[in-house]
């Protein structure tokens, strides 16, 4: 058995949250359970009665503190979590201390929901931003496609800045035509389709996401929060609608 576990907690809106839980375990063909962050005062009424309304158990959490939702976790039944992020700024990580003690430690995939989640019927298209360098790509090899029991659609885009933009480009159409095709070859050989765009890395991914009609995107990171790093995850979580999955690089 596996478990997609949502985290609830005083002053998260539950509905996006556990929907959005709710059609990750759809996706992954898990279980789904809830965990209370350990500071949360108590359980809502109207929060257990929708708990027990859809037949999903609540898992007691054993400690105090961040270790103790970090500890529930990593259980090995536990295939991924699902937690509320918060809209703060773009230089800032857009979830509470707990959730961001548990993003920097935790080894498994997690789901963070934007306040003004779009949550979908079910998860069926997904974006799936890529650097390029083979540790990004493998994370969506080893962890990403694994995850997902059903059929999906995979949309990967490529965003370039100015300094790493290629300079010659005799016939720019066929030429990204040939240079996505390669790009694919190498990292994701499996995946037909894949998107170009220049700029902001973080403002493009939203950008494509709604254009192409995505519902989840997908993001690996080092799991830094060090002044200065993953400045992508940070812009990306701070301006899109859509839940956002992300895989830690081992």
């Amino acid at each position: 058995m596996t478990i997609t576990l949502v985290v609830l907690g005083s002053g998260v809106e539950v509905g996006p949250v556990f929907d959005t839980a709710l059609r990750f375990a759809q996706l992954t063909s898990s279980d789904l359970e809830a965990v209370f962050e350990p500071r949360a005062s108590g359980v809502d009424s109207h929060v257990q009665a929708r708990l027990e309304e859809a037949g999903v158990p609540i898992r007691l959490l054993k400690g105090r503190g961040a270790r103790a939702l970090g500890n529930a976790v990593s259980d090995p039944e536990v295939l991924a979590a699902v937690v509320a992020a918060e809209k703060v700024g773009s230089r800032q990580y857009p979830v509470r201390p707990i959730v961001r003690s548990l993003l920097e430690r935790t080894q498994k995939p997690v789901v963070l929901v934007p306040p003004d989640v779009k949550t979908p019927e079910a998860f069926q298209h997904l974006l799936i931003p890529l650097d390029g360098t083979e540790s990004s790509s493998r994370a969506v090899m080893d962890q990403l496609l694994p995850l997902c029991t059903k059929p999906v659609e995979l949309t990967v885009l490529h965003v370039f800045t100015e300094s790493t933009l290629p300079t010659m480009l005799d016939r720019p159409a066929r030429d990204l035509e040939i240079l996505g095709k390669e790009f694919l070859r190498r990292h994701l050989p499996h995946v037909r389709h894949i998107e170009f765009r220049l700029g902001p890395i973080g403002r493009r991914v939203c950008e494509v996401a709604t254009q192409q009609g995505c519902d989840l995107v997908v993001l690996s990171w080092s799991q830094n929060t060090a002044p200065g790093r993953a400045l992508v995850i940070r812009e990306v979580l701070n301006s899109t609608s859509l839940p956002v999955l992300l895989l830690p690089i081992p």
